[in-house]
């Protein structure tokens, strides 16, 4: 019952997000792309594989996530620290914006 319940909320807060993405960015992806579904397009493709991501994952036994943990552990490490340490600055317009 509870796994129902994470599970629905987690669709209803994906959903919330897809919304919140289409109307803050509708109005730009119109004027760059052409489209004002682009960005919602691309996050709702990247929302989809992550969704069979979590299903594939959920299927496997627990026991091959435990085995391969500490090599998960440090991949997740190294891969929270690729965006600390990347100090690329991209000038727009007169502000700095770091990547």
């Amino acid at each position: 019952m509870l796994a129902a319940v994470l599970l629905f909320v987690g669709a209803v807060l994906l959903l919330i997000g897809l919304v919140m993405i289409l109307s803050a960015s509708s109005v730009q992806a119109l004027t760059n792309y052409g489209s004002a579904w682009y960005v919602f397009e691309r996050q709702f493709a990247w929302a989809l594989i992550g969704l069979v991501g979590f299903f594939v994952s959920s299927k496997l036994d627990y026991h091959v996530w435990q085995r391969y943990s500490r090599l998960l552990l440090a991949i997740g490490f190294v891969g929270g620290l690729i965006p600390a340490a990347r100090v690329v600055r991209h000038p727009i317009s007169t502000a700095l914006r770091q990547l």
